[in-house]
C-alpha cells in the first residue's frame, strides 16, 4: 500500500518555499543552461534535498529526474519509493499533479526542481576554490562560491556540468546517481485523467 505522507496542497507549498530557500535555483530551463546533453538520450538522476528544521535535523525530500534538453520530469518519493507527485515539462507546457488523487494544476514556471551551476555563480559571485574530485561515481569540478552572506559547496560533473552535490548551510542536495539512458517520450507524457483546478480533465 502507497504510504502519503503529505496533500497536494502542501506538496505545491513545500516545492515552492524549497525554490525560495535555494538561491541558485531559477527553474529547469535556466538550470539546464551549460549542461551537455548526450545526442538522442537523457539523464536520469535520483537525488535527495535535505532541509533543517529548527532543532538542526535533517529533512529528506526524495527526487527521480528525468531530463532531456527541452523536456524534464521530476518524481518526488516518500521514503519507501512511492510516487507522491510529478512535475512535468513537455509541449502542453508546466504540469504538476498529485499521484494519488490526480488532482493537477498548469504553472507558468517549471516546477522540476534543479539547481544549476551557472544560476549559482550569479547569486554567490565571489569564488574562493575550484578542484577537481570524484561524486557519485563521477569525475567533477569541487566549486566553494560565496557572497556578502552566504557560502555554498558544488560538486559539478565534468562531463555533463550539472549540479550533483549542493552543500549550504540551510539545505544539502545530494545525487545517489545520475546516468544517461536511451530517450523515453513516453516519460514525458501526462497521464488520463488529471483533473485540473479549472475542473477540465485530460
Amino acid at each position: 500500500m502507497q504510504c502519503r505522507k503529505r496533500t497536494f496542497p502542501f506538496a505545491v507549498m513545500a516545492a515552492v518555499t524549497l525554490a525560495l530557500a535555494l538561491g541558485g535555483y531559477t527553474g529547469a530551463a535556466d538550470a539546464k543552461a551549460g549542461v551537455k546533453f548526450p545526442p538522442g538520450k537523457l539523464l536520469h538522476l535520483k537525488q535527495v534535498v535535505e532541509r533543517y528544521d529548527a532543532n538542526g535535523n535533517a529533512v529528506p525530500q526524495y527526487l527521480e529526474l528525468w531530463l532531456t534538453k527541452d523536456a524534464g520530469r521530476c518524481v518526488e518519493l516518500d521514503a519507501q519509493g512511492n510516487a507522491l507527485s510529478v512535475a512535468l515539462d513537455a509541449g502542453r507546457g508546466h504540469i504538476f499533479y498529485d499521484t494519488a488523487t490526480l488532482k493537477a494544476v498548469r504553472q507558468e514556471e517549471s516546477a522540476v526542481f534543479t539547481v544549476g551551476f551557472k544560476a549559482m555563480q550569479a547569486a554567490y559571485p565571489r569564488q574562493t576554490a575550484a578542484n577537481g574530485g570524484e561524486y557519485a561515481g563521477r569525475d567533477c569540478m569541487l566549486y566553494l562560491l560565496e557572497n556578502a552572506e552566504d557560502w555554498v559547496k558544488l560538486y559539478v560533473d565534468r562531463s555533463t556540468g550539472y549540479v550533483l552535490l549542493c552543500d549550504a548551510p540551510t539545505f544539502r542536495l545530494k545525487t545517489a546517481l545520475i546516468e544517461e539512458t536511451a530517450l523515453d517520450a513516453a516519460l514525458f507524457e501526462a497521464p488520463e485523467g488529471l483533473v485540473f483546478e479549472e475542473g477540465d480533465r485530460e
